[in-house]
Order: structure tokens, then C-alpha cells, then sequence
């Protein structure tokens, strides 16, 4: 809504994503992209909100019984306030370890304020733990710590049941 809440019916809101996969080995392969998003903003009438993002996905998998995988992304607003522009950004980042056919280790790390300028500085880190029980559900047990500048931290605990329905295509990657 403070990103993209133009309320006039011309408030329009214009995204794009362009991305590519490369195998680079048998067991290794990358995804690259790239993200945009132009639109009109609530913070005046006809103030505008620009999104830039990249992201990355890199997978070792060299057997079905272990994997590493990393994914990161990166993404910058620029918003325009009545007089000014203000930029600010955030990242987050999170690696998965494959250690058994059915469990995987995974880490997550999550900060805005990169630079800072409408929100403050945070940070997030998230260790988890995931069983799969089939290929259709999973149960992750997870921690997060999350910190704001000038706030103390807050913890959270978080158990979940994940399953789908419906079709599901083989896929090898």
C-alpha cells in the first residue's frame, strides 16, 4: 500500500522479470534474474515508486540423497515523497543443505534498510529444520530473531505442515 497505493484510476502499476538457467556442470546449475516495478505511490497525488531487483540461484545436487543450494536477492525502492525522493533497500539470502533423501538443514538472512531511508535498519536470522515425508508434504520446525535498530529483538518459533494437490510434472532440477 505505501509502495504502490496511488488511488486515482490512472495510478497504474507496470512490473517486469527477465531470467535465465545455465547448467554449468551435470550437478550444478544457476538461475539469474532481474525485476522492475513503476507505479504511483500514496504519499501524494502523482508520486511515484520505482522497484530493482536482482536474484541468484545456484544448486549442487549431486546425487537424489544431498544437495547445497543458495539463493540471494537483492532489491532497491526509490519513492518519491512531496519535495524529495528517499531510496532504501534489502536483501536476504539463505542456504539449504541436503543431508538425507528426506532432510535438509536450511539458514536464512534477512536485512532492510540497505541504504536506509524510509524504514530503519533490520535484520533477521532464521535457522530451520525440514522433514519430507513424501514428495507432496514437508514439516519444518524453524527459529527466527529479528532486530530492529534502537529495539530489542524478538524470537519466534514456528512449526509447519506443508502438502500440495493437484498435478505434479517430474522434474529434475
Amino acid at each position: 500500500d505505501t509502495s504502490f497505493g496511488g488511488n486515482r484510476k490512472e495510478d497504474f502499476l507496470y512490473d517486469g522479470r527477465i531470467s535465465s538457467s545455465f547448467d554449468l556442470s551435470d550437478e550444478v546449475t544457476m538461475l539469474v534474474g532481474g525485476s522492475a516495478a513503476f507505479g504511483f505511490n500514496s504519499t501524494g497525488r502523482g508520486n511515484k515508486t520505482n522497484l530493482f531487483g536482482g536474484d541468484l540461484y545456484l544448486k549442487w545436487k549431486p546425487s537424489a540423497y544431498s544437495s547445497l543450494s543458495w539463493q540471494t536477492e537483492y532489491i532497491l525502492r526509490r519513492m518519491q515523497f512531496p519535495g524529495t525522493f528517499l531510496s532504501d533497500g534489502g536483501l536476504y539470502s539463505y542456504v539449504d543443505y541436503q543431508f538425507m533423501k528426506q532432510y535438509h538443514l536450511g539458514f536464512r538472512y534477512d536485512q532492510m534498510g540497505i541504504p536506509s531511508g524510509v524504514y530503519a535498519h533490520e535484520y533477521r536470522f532464521t535457522p530451520a529444520f525440514t522433514f519430507q515425508p513424501t514428495e507432496f508434504s514437508q514439516i519444518r520446525a524453524q527459529y527466527e530473531y529479528d532486530k530492529m535498530r534502537g529495539q530489542s529483538g524478538s524470537h519466534a518459533a514456528i512449526l509447519q505442515f506443508m502438502f500440495s494437490m493437484g498435478v505434479h510434472g517430474a522434474h529434475p532440477f
